[in-house]
């Protein structure tokens, strides 16, 4: 089993624009890694388009032994971000306690579903557990986001929200509430100040992280991805890989907010 480093960090950039381009299959990879966090749903999607190998359950090769399957012979492990917990000596500017520390590495570890076959040769399939839906009550309650009232007097705006208040207000004949909830907690999480026009990076940010967590959850995600291509076609760098990582980050944290509590499973990370 490899478990050498693949490279230092993963191409934030590169995945966001894999996630804006493919349509449908964000789904498909949470309804397959919802174990996972996003940033690392979106790592294991690209490895399994770039390979041509389908979209399934993913998990190390001692957690598919533990299921009664065996990874062929001659497989390539899929790599992953993952965190890795060290206690190191106590630093006198830092308290005298033992420091915790978490560093991510990028490891080749994981293998799909396809990868595998059953261990005692039976063709019995392995279904996987069903991901878990989202509740906005649960995830405004998580992040600290209180919903105002709804008072702007322009008939075209769906919602607004002002950051630095954590509040928001979805209009009450929004064209989809629920896209319009996940486009202003885009500006909460990520900061944003208030006031900004439609071209601007904030309204991208923000309309992208709309994007991941419509796709995620399986609703059309059309007319997002025709704004947010329109930027790409219309900006020389298109997403940096800061801003990707920011967009990315933020749809996972939102994502987790609104789901209910389980446990880990052992070879889960954290990207």
């Amino acid at each position: 089993m490899d478990e050498r480093p693949a490279r230092e960090t993963p191409d934030w950039s590169s995945l966001l624009r894999t996630a804006v381009t493919e349509p449908g299959r964000l789904s498909a990879a949470y309804a397959s890694f919802h174990h996972y966090s996003l940033g690392n749903q979106l790592l294991a999607l690209e490895q399994c388009l770039r390979r041509a190998v389908p979209v399934s359950p993913i998990a190390s090769y001692r957690g598919w032994q533990a299921r009664g399957r065996q990874v062929r012979k001659g497989e390539k492990a899929m790599a992953l971000w993952m965190p890795i917990h060290r206690r190191g000596e106590p630093k006198p500017d830092e308290g005298e306690a033992e420091q915790h520390r978490v560093r991510f590495v990028f490891l080749n570890r994981w293998f799909v579903y396809s990868q595998t076959d059953r261990a005692d040769g039976a063709e019995q399939e392995w279904a996987p557990d069903p991901p878990p839906g989202w509740d906005r009550a649960q995830a405004l309650a998580a992040l600290r986001v209180t919903e105002v009232p709804f008072a702007h007097l322009d008939g075209n705006a769906q919602g607004y929200s002002v950051p630095a208040d954590r509040t928001l207000a979805v209009s009450p004949v929004a064209a989809d509430a629920l896209k319009t909830t996940f486009h202003e907690l885009g500006h909460v999480v990520l900061g944003h100040a208030r006031g900004h026009d439609e071209a601007s990076t904030a309204e991208v940010e923000a309309e992208s992280v709309a994007l991941l967590l419509a796709a995620t959850l399986g609703q059309d995600t059309a007319e997002e991805r025709g704004y947010i291509q329109h930027y790409l076609a219309r900006t020389p760098d298109g997403f940096t890989d800061e801003m990707a990582r920011r967009v990315i980050a933020a749809a996972r944290d939102i994502l987790k907010a609104g789901q209910p509590a389980r446990p880990s499973p052992s070879d889960e990370e954290a990207a």
